[in-house]
């Protein structure tokens, strides 16, 4: 057999019947044994599942000794985040390095810690060579998650040493990612698009064509870096 079968048969459809007769649960198990489905109880509260000084998500406001919904507000390590990006937009700064510094070490940096942390994030923003041609150029998506998914796993094959978990090396394989990710996300998208017949949904593989998209994806890439 060759090529890639994403036909449904009548037999995969008779096996799929088969799957739902001897998987049932019976829904009223869950109340029984105070299962939560999701992140939501029965009554649609939310569900503690963990603690984090990271953030924090306001939704409801006590009244009269009651909880109310109000309007939702997020945290970032105490801060609001309406609070921060109205700081970042009075300033007219984009305020993504900042943010990252807070979420990841729970300060906000001053000037000089600042301008340090962008050169690091800079002299970690790189991919492995030919990872672009290899992992994003030869399986466009049209879904950039997917595409986005799909690089950060492929990344695990690049890193020498991805199993060790000391902080230090998760630090350092948390800001690879973090720089990695713009890059990322243009090239996943940008190939998304040009990549893709909107009539057919049929991939183009012409030389011409590959050419053309390379060209016209390393022209976002640099005004995206430039900042235009």
């Amino acid at each position: 057999m060759t090529g890639f079968n994403m036909k449904v048969t009548p037999e995969i459809e008779n096996l799929t019947e088969l799957c739902k007769d001897h998987t049932s649960i019976d829904l009223s198990l869950y109340g029984k044994y105070d299962v939560k489905r999701g992140l939501r109880d029965i009554n649609g509260k939310g569900v503690l599942a963990g603690l984090t000084q990271v953030s924090n998500v306001q939704a409801v406001k006590v009244v009269d000794g009651k909880e109310v919904p109000c309007a939702g507000s997020l945290y970032y390590r105490g801060y609001n985040i309406k609070d921060l990006t109205a700081g970042f937009v009075k300033d007219n700064r984009f305020g993504f390095e900042e943010t990252t510094y807070l979420l990841l070490f729970g300060v906000l940096p001053n000037k000089k810690e600042l301008e340090e942390f962008k050169v690091l994030l800079s002299n970690q923003r790189t991919l492995p060579r030919n990872f672009v041609r290899d992992v994003v150029m030869k399986a466009p998506g049209r879904d950039i998650m997917n595409a986005l998914s799909r690089s950060v796993l492929t990344l695990y094959s690049y890193d020498n040493n991805p199993d060790d978990i000391s902080l230090p090396n998760v630090l350092r394989q948390c800001l690879n990612l973090i720089s990695e990710f713009p890059l990322l996300s243009v090239y996943g998208f940008l190939m998304g698009i040009s990549s893709f017949s909107e009539e057919k949904c049929t991939h183009r593989t012409s030389i011409i064509g590959s050419i053309l998209n390379g060209i016209f994806m390393v022209g976002w890439l640099a005004f995206f870096l430039m900042g235009v």
